[in-house]
């Protein structure tokens, strides 16, 4: 069994995807439900994903008890949440459970910078529960790269959601986040 592996972006404003811990993660087995609230909402970050408001969330120790293991560092992409549960000697993130969600409108409204005022006007949009979900199971390879002749060149993934938060919140610009992709794609 291949070990996985994701990237949780911290770099400082303006340079987000610069910084990124790579950490194990594995699948959560069952759906947690967490509750949200304003303030969660109202101390988010635009175009992070360790600062927005669903990692708020998830990392308020009033939802602790829902959550069947420790959470030290919350990344939330557009559909998939990253929980730290395990950290190194250093502090470091050491390990994370993969969680879904259904939330992406959420973290849009925070990366174009209207969520804190849409939840002023309806505190409803976080005042309610929320469940995070195991990801769906993963298939073996797709059926047409069967067909595709095998190559030695090796391609760095590069986890376009958090680069489209930073890009759609305007603290990295799209071609800053193109030329990222495009260095990822260099044979190592």
């Amino acid at each position: 069994m291949t070990r996985r592996t994701k990237r949780i972006y911290y770099g400082p404003e303006g340079h987000e995807t610069d910084i990124w811990w790579t950490v194990r993660v594995s699948d959560a087995k069952h759906p947690v439900i967490i509750n949200g609230s304003i303030l969660h909402a109202l101390k988010a970050y635009a175009g992070l994903t360790i600062g927005c408001g669903l990692s708020n969330m998830a990392i308020d120790k009033a939802n602790a008890k829902a959550i069947p293991h420790p959470v030290y560092l919350a990344s939330f992409t557009k559909s998939s949440a990253i929980l730290v549960d395990k950290l190194k000697a250093n502090g470091e993130p050491g390990h994370g459970v993969s969680y879904a969600h259904s939330y992406g409108h959420i973290t849009d409204r925070n990366d174009d910078r209207t969520l804190k005022q849409m939840v002023k006007n309806d505190p409803s949009l976080m005042e309610r529960a929320f469940t995070l979900r195991p990801p769906r199971k993963r298939t073996g390879s797709h059926p047409q790269s069967k067909k595709t002749p095998p190559t030695d060149e090796k391609k760095s993934f590069i986890p376009r959601g958090a680069l489209a938060r930073a890009v759609k919140a305007g603290r990295i610009g799209k071609h800053v986040a193109e030329q990222i992709a495009e260095i990822a794609k260099v044979d190592d």
